[in-house]
């Protein structure tokens, strides 16, 4: 993920960033440059995409202090050439 990274430099992402990453192996990082109701606005190093939250998620996050907001970083699942994660 070293290479992902330092593509992701330019939109902020930092060592600091990289030592609290938890991300699984299937899921790549990503900014949230807008929250549109319930999708996400999301930048990475191929470009903007939208996306939403998984239900596994919504269902343990119930405050909304505890939803991703613009400038976040979070974890997404996209398949290769699928434009939404």
């Amino acid at each position: 993920m070293k290479n992902q990274n330092s593509e992701l430099n330019e939109l902020g992402w930092n060592d600091w960033f990289a030592q609290r990453l938890n991300c699984k192996p299937t899921e790549s990082v990503a900014r949230v440059a807008a929250v549109d109701r319930d999708q996400l606005l999301l930048v990475d190093q191929s470009g903007h995409f939208r996306a939403k939250l998984a239900g596994r998620y919504l269902h343990h996050h119930h405050l909304n202090v505890e939803l991703p907001c613009v400038g976040d970083w979070v974890c997404v699942e996209k398949q290769s050439g699928d434009g939404f994660g």
